[in-house]
């Protein structure tokens, strides 16, 4: 059985998709763990809201 794989469009990073997603409070994307803030916030909206 093939396991299932998440791509970030942030990092684009492969992870497994159990283990690593979680959802944009402001876009509602799937992003890693590492391009979500402790706010809930991705990379990109960061950047959108900082400018």
């Amino acid at each position: 059985m093939a396991e299932k794989k998440f791509e970030c469009v942030a990092c684009g990073q492969e992870f497994d998709r159990e283990m690593a997603v979680k959802e944009c409070r402001m876009c509602h994307r799937n992003y890693c763990d590492e391009c979500i803030s402790a706010e809930g916030i991705c990379v990109p909206c960061d950047e959108k809201d900082a400018n």
